[in-house]
């Protein structure tokens, strides 16, 4: 794949990977959200989580890495300085694992705490990619 088709695709990741942020960014702390909203707030991250390690796949693939699997894009991408708190996605990726392998309402409440947190770590993911394509679709 050429430098430009990897632009090509990393320009269409930052673009679904945004629209699915800002569904999740819809949550506020200190809400007491319904059971039903709590899962929709859930199933948002899960979703933001692989759009997220795929955009980090993307950008090291620009950079002639090659990673295959979320574990691989996170460690490289913590390398890479592409995300900055390494302990937080490992948290991020083990909450998505959780939730899709057994479903149990209390660790899936446990999680719903967390996505506060995890916002941040998606809010900085996705300025550093806009700031890299810009950087790169000059080039």
């Amino acid at each position: 794949m050429t430098d430009q088709e990897i632009l090509s695709r990393l320009e269409i990741r930052i673009n679904v990977f945004e629209k699915a942020f800002n569904s999740l960014k819809e949550l506020d702390e200190g809400v007491d959200y319904s059971d039903l909203e709590k899962a929709g707030f859930i199933q948002r991250f899960e979703f933001c989580f692989e759009l997220s390690w795929k955009l980090i796949k993307s950008i090291l693939d620009y950079n002639g890495i090659s990673t295959k699997s979320p574990r691989d894009s996170i460690k490289e991408g913590l390398a890479s300085d592409i995300i900055d708190e390494g302990d937080l996605w490992v948290d991020m990726q083990e909450s998505k694992n959780i939730l899709s392998h057994t479903y149990d309402q209390e660790k899936s409440l446990k999680v719903f705490e967390k996505l506060i947190q995890y916002i941040g770590e998606y809010e900085k993911l996705l300025e550093k990619s806009k700031q890299f394509y810009a950087e790169n679709r000059s080039n």
